[in-house]
């Protein structure tokens, strides 16, 4: 009887386990991305949640972060005060977010790096998220769907609009 109560007990601890460290990767990897920081961190129900508003990188914008068991979900979108920016450069901005921050909690440790060498040249696979342009990465949205692309189990997708990107990764 003890042993049938156990490998419920085990395999419960493993997935919380892989929850705090899928949380501590986005976490460690938005650290570097963006003005988000351990303080910036809070917990409703099973969803951990970041939030930031202010000046970033030239634009007042807010950021908001999910992260959940095998969910990961990232929002920027431009203050309307600054809608008289470069919204080109605002979406390639946040569109590098998501692929730096997606890539880097995603990726096995051996890809990572040998995708961040820069003695090699391989890729990460997430390049069908770059636009040079709103209006490119709208109009093949537009004609082909949401970008989207399964990455090691991870089903990633990202949808831009004029002053707002956001993105996810959730694993099946």
């Amino acid at each position: 009887m003890k042993k049938w109560l156990f490998i419920p007990l085990c395999m419960l601890s493993l997935s919380v386990m892989a929850a705090d460290s899928l949380l501590f990767k986005v976490k460690e990897s938005l650290a570097g991305f963006t003005p988000i920081d351990a303080t910036d961190w809070y917990k409703k129900g099973d969803t951990d949640f970041a939030e930031y508003e202010g000046e970033y990188r030239g634009f007042k914008q807010k950021i908001k972060v999910a992260v959940k068991t095998n969910e990961i979900h990232i929002k920027s979108e431009i203050d309307e005060s600054d809608f008289i920016k470069d919204m080109d450069v605002f979406m390639r901005d946040t569109t590098q977010r998501c692929h730096l921050v997606l890539r880097d909690t995603i990726l096995p440790a051996e890809k990572l790096k040998a995708v961040t060498d820069w003695s090699k040249d391989e890729s990460d696979g997430f390049e069908f998220m770059d636009a040079n342009t709103v209006h490119e990465a709208i109009s093949a949205e537009t004609d082909n769907g949401v970008p989207h692309k399964n990455i090691y189990g991870w089903d990633i997708s990202i949808r831009r609009e004029l002053g707002k990107t956001s993105c996810s990764a959730i694993k099946h």
